[in-house]
């Protein structure tokens, strides 16, 4: 195939030369007395011929070479066109100097012939230039494409391409069938110039690199019109172009859509910055998603997968490949296809299709069904191969550089987790991790407190029952000033030796933190930013933190993603969920965190109750897999709530013990009682 392109390429270039070359010929002909200068006879036919030869088969070799242009990236291709606008530029104004130069030596046909050849060379390196640029500008309005779209663009290029017919007659530019034809080429090429979607996709620096650009193609196309128009009274035997309606039509339509999109692009200029940092919270979302959620199955992430990609990149159909450790690869989830059509998709597809961290983006007809293109995407992690992602669409195209990294950024964080799991699952089969886990858990039982600061009118309970031998809750207290105490609860994503690590971090963390005596607020961003340089981009931490101030009875109350607190309100003696806000730390990396911080601050009373727990409690399960859930964990502390926090915390693990009824624990089990003597 792509030997068949390259010859391809190569015809239409040396039929374009020819023609250009013939176009010229007839001119020095003419002047050796070979042939008639008379406009009516066969030599105007055989000029529009030439011409017409010239002008389509540039457009077929800048067709032919759409598809690998299509490879670079927008701004790359803008700054390639302005080197090729720039070099034909200079090459026309040096033609049209030695024009103007030899005019006045008319008496000499040698003179007179140069002129031709270097009206020739202009006229040459305009439509060169003019043919590329048209390209670029449909490479630009069909992306992304649409089927409505499509077919607007093929209705425009076809009476373009007819109105090369023009050329076989010098109607004039006042002429009814001359004013007609162009008001109906130009109306449909002015109605596709409203299509600017790719500026939306450009960073603040890719908008000033294309201003630029722009700005010159729009001078050079003007350059080139000012000259077709210069020349149009000239007495050259060579078609004159302001008779042309496909080279006018060309001429406009890169003009106007060049000028249009500055504008665009300048008034899109302020909205940038909040692009770029929606992007970035939109992939920060993305990790979110992908990272696995305690009980979670490979299945979920699969799924999850499909149905984010297939919305970035509006894929019809796709499915999810996975391949096992014994080397065997299954269909694990599809949507919008049948397992008939797969396979037989798969069957056409070259072997060795995938490779590591490869893209492949194929714009090659696939027989089964109604789709067009492709795109494959490998699974893998420390290049290790674990499956592939494939997307389908009906419409023929190239996806931009945006919806590949989209699509990118996903099947990472999906890989990654998909290890995580397995590894996870292999290390506790084997002898040597419970060796280390039990080292893990010795230490991290001594970084948790073993007795809980309190403060006057103040008690504490607390309990923790890791899944494993180590579990990645943690808790603590920490004595601000003798009346002010700050309590914290968290849990990191993920279980084992892994999360314990992270969880002994978060320790450093918050008692290096804890004495610098900060704001809520500020303790907050200080703890993201430091665990988000020590964090893994696919593991994160939850946490409840309360400051109690015994001096003014209130509690601030901060969370960072993690479960609502329970409260008990002893006066009205209602049990009732404190609503969940902010973002776990790690999620947002960069100042954007400080957006989601929310502290509620609660005035306590005599016999008030605050709850504080990890997930593992409500989402412990029983044999009929029925979880724990919000509501028992509400009902059990409601009916107890005039026991102290240790007798309460013993009912609350008795009865989530009986509620499992020896179904093995999942998750880390940890819950503090924080109870007002």
């Amino acid at each position: 195939m792509f030997r068949l392109r390259g010859t391809a390429i190569r015809i239409f270039l040396y039929v374009n030369l020819i023609s250009w070359l013939l176009l010229l010929a007839i001119r020095l002909l003419a002047w050796a007395g070979f042939v008639e200068t008379s406009g009516d006879n066969w030599n105007l036919y055989l000029k529009g011929l030439l011409l017409n030869f010239f002008l389509l088969f540039l457009y077929f070799y800048y067709q032919a070479r759409a598809e690998e242009l299509d490879k670079m990236r927008l701004v790359e291709r803008l700054g390639r066109l302005f080197v090729v606008g720039l070099v034909t530029t200079v090459v026309s104004f040096l033609a049209q100097v030695g024009i103007n130069n030899l005019r006045g030596f008319s008496s000499f046909p040698a003179h007179q012939q140069l002129v031709e050849v270097l009206y020739h060379v202009s006229i040459g390196a305009g439509m060169l230039f003019l043919t590329q640029a048209y390209m670029l500008w449909k490479h630009m309005i069909l992306q992304p494409k649409t089927e409505k779209l499509v077919k607007q663009w093929n209705w425009f290029e076809y009476i373009l391409l007819i109105s090369l017919l023009f050329n076989f007659f010098e109607f004039g530019i006042d002429d009814v069938p001359f004013i007609l034809a162009m008001l109906g080429v130009l109306g449909m090429g002015i109605s596709l110039t409203f299509y600017l979607r790719w500026v939306a996709y450009l960073n603040s620096k890719e908008k000033w690199q294309s201003i630029f650009f722009l700005s010159f193609i729009v001078i050079f196309s003007y350059y080139f019109f000012y000259t077709v128009v210069q020349h149009s009274e000239s007495p050259y035997f060579s078609t004159n172009l302001m008779h042309s309606v496909y080279v006018l039509a060309i001429l406009v339509f890169v003009l106007f859509y060049g000028i249009f999109s500055i504008l665009v692009i300048l008034f899109n200029l302020p909205t940038s910055s909040v692009f770029e940092q929606k992007l970035e919270e939109i992939t920060g979302f993305q990790r979110l998603v992908m990272v696995l959620q305690n009980g979670e199955k490979e299945e979920q992430i699969y799924e999850a997968l499909l149905d984010s990609t297939m919305r970035a990149v509006e894929a019809d159909s796709a499915w999810v490949e996975v391949q096992n450790e014994a080397g065997e690869t299954k269909i694990s989830v599809y949507k919008n296809i049948t397992l008939e059509q797969i396979q037989q998709i798969r069957t056409e597809l070259p072997r060795n299709r995938f490779q590591h961290n490869e893209v492949r983006d194929s714009k090659e007809a696939v027989t089964v069904g109604e789709y067009a293109s492709m795109l494959n995407v490998a699974l893998t992690y420390n290049e290790n191969y674990i499956g592939a992602l494939v997307l389908l669409k009906r419409q023929p195209e190239t996806l931009g550089d945006e919806q590949k990294q989209v699509v990118v950024t996903f099947t990472r964080q999906a890989s990654i987790s998909i290890e995580n799991l397995r590894l996870f699952h292999r290390a506790l089969e084997t002898e040597r991790y419970k060796e280390e886990a039990k080292i893990a858990r010795h230490i991290q039982q001594s970084l948790l407190p073993t007795n809980l600061r309190f403060t006057e009118g103040i008690k504490i309970g607390a309990v923790y029952s890791p899944a494993s031998e180590v579990g990645g809750d943690y808790y603590d207290t920490y004595p601000i000033s003798p009346t002010r105490l700050m309590l914290i609860i968290s849990d990191v994503s993920g279980k084992g030796t892994n999360a314990a690590f992270y969880m002994a971090q978060m320790k450093g963390i918050f008692q290096t933190l804890a004495q610098i005596n900060c704001s809520l607020s500020e303790f907050l961003q200080y703890t993201n930013r430091a665990l988000g340089n020590c964090l893994p981009k696919n593991t994160f931490i939850t946490a409840s933190i309360l400051i109690i101030d015994t001096d003014e009875h209130t509690i601030d109350i901060a969370q960072a993603g993690h479960c609502p607190i329970l409260r008990y309100d002893a006066k009205r003696k209602h049990t009732y969920y404190l609503p969940a806000q902010g973002l776990g730390f790690g999620i947002l990396r960069n100042n954007s965190f400080s957006q989601h911080i929310d502290i509620q601050s609660i005035v306590y009373q005599k016999g008030d109750i605050f709850v504080l727990y990890t997930d593992g409690v409500i989402d412990a399960r029983n044999p009929e897999q029925d979880e724990y859930g919000y509501e028992r964990l509400h009902d059990c502390v409601h009916q107890n709530a005039q026991d102290s926090p240790t007798v309460l915390l013993q009912k609350m693990q008795t009865d989530w013990e009986a509620f499992a009824q020896g179904t093995p624990q999942y998750d880390d089990y940890t819950a503090l009682v924080l109870k007002i003597e």
